[in-house]
């Protein structure tokens, strides 16, 4: 079935290729694009933290205890709609359920979800590779933020597997395979969400 949408969030764990299926969807179709990570390093550097995934996970949180579960899509969809109306944007990277409802209500079916995922391994060379500092761990610390990241109960928290287990199977990408492989998924993807060219 094909449906219009206004936002398309996209999920996933670290290093998974949430930037790389929202570059495929940008470069093939008429889409917005906002940033999750980018919103809170503006301000990560007026708080004056250290770089680094932790400072941003604490950052995340912190806006949503203060603000509420939806200040940080709110404002990003906010800026959406101003900028482009009603013609479609993603935002990367949804981290909370809390999150995904507030855009479920506020949008409704206009709303869909993506989810990105791939082993730990792979995910975790991926982020080795990209060498940002944010990045910069080894294996072990990377599975133990990971196991911070996905076990909160609070809709307000980070909570990756949580995000991932609303997705719904025609929107689930599994980035473990060739770049041919994740890009038939996300055309298709976007195929069914019938996104402008």
């Amino acid at each position: 079935m094909e449906q219009n949408v206004n936002i398309i969030g996209i999920t996933g764990m670290n290093g998974a290729g949430k930037t790389t299926v929202a570059s495929i969807l940008r470069k093939q179709y008429y889409v917005g694009y906002y940033e999750v990570r980018k919103f809170l390093e503006c301000e990560r550097i007026k708080r004056d933290l250290p770089e680094g995934r932790d400072s941003l996970v604490f950052i995340a949180n912190d806006l949503r205890e203060k603000f509420g579960a939806d200040y940080i899509m709110k404002s990003l969809a906010q800026k959406a709609e101003k900028d482009r109306g009603c013609n479609p944007s993603i935002i990367e990277s949804i981290c909370c359920i809390g999150e995904i409802e507030a855009l479920s209500e506020r949008y409704g079916d206009k709303f869909v979800l993506i989810g990105v995922d791939a082993f730990v391994e792979t995910r975790y060379s991926r982020v080795v590779a990209r060498g940002s500092q944010t990045d910069n761990v080894d294996l072990k610390t990377f599975c133990q933020q990971e196991v911070r990241e996905m076990s909160k109960s609070d809709p307000r928290k980070q909570n990756l597997r949580g995000c991932m287990n609303l997705v719904h199977k025609e929107f689930l990408v599994w980035n473990d395979k060739t770049e041919r492989d994740l890009r038939c998924q996300v055309m298709n993807i976007g195929k069914r969400l019938n996104l402008p060219c």
